[in-house]
């Protein structure tokens, strides 16, 4: 009896580890529509290179990564205007951003929603600038994919950010 309580407790304890470590590795909070797990995947390693990069002053933006995620012809909108087309602007448009801020996306993801071959992503993420300043900011992004790589990046964004004097040549640095 005494054997089987110990077990008991145990597999208990196991469950509960388990539980809390599928739960830090948690990609989003709640989905709808069609999204599959490697969608989810996908951005999830994408935006989280781009918490790396941000993150360490000497990392570059590496071409390998830039063609592991996303297509050739890769696109990003930001507030309705275009920051960069293709692999080059894109490494490019971080490399030069970096210099003056660097963003870190929260995670998990507030919500994801699946239609056909987009995923509309709700999430936070922390800007913070050169000079000390933080930015709270909230995003909205419409993820268009195209085989199984992120063609189009079109977000909303909503941060103070955008009221500082530098951040439209910074943003739009192309």
């Amino acid at each position: 009896m005494k054997n089987k309580l110990i077990v008991s407790i145990m597999l208990l304890i196991f469950i509960s580890f388990s539980a809390v470590a599928k739960e830090s590795n948690l990609i989003v909070l709640k989905t709808t529509g069609n999204v599959i797990s490697a969608q989810e995947q996908l951005l999830a390693n994408a935006l989280g290179y781009l918490n790396q990069f941000w993150s360490d002053q000497e990392k570059s933006f590496s071409r390998e990564i830039a063609e592991k995620y996303f297509d050739p012809d890769t696109l990003l909108i930001i507030n309705g205007k275009t920051v960069y087309r293709g692999y080059a602007q894109l490494i490019s448009h971080f490399e030069t951003v970096k210099k003056n801020i660097r963003g870190q996306i929260k995670f998990p993801f507030l919500e994801i929603i699946g239609v056909d071959d987009r995923l509309i992503v709700r999430f936070d993420e922390n800007i913070s600038d050169n000079h000390g300043g933080q930015y709270p900011s909230n995003v909205i992004a419409i993820f268009t994919l195209r085989n199984g790589k992120i063609w189009k990046w079109d977000a909303v964004v909503n941060s103070a950010y955008f009221s500082q004097p530098d951040a439209q040549k910074v943003v739009y640095s192309k």
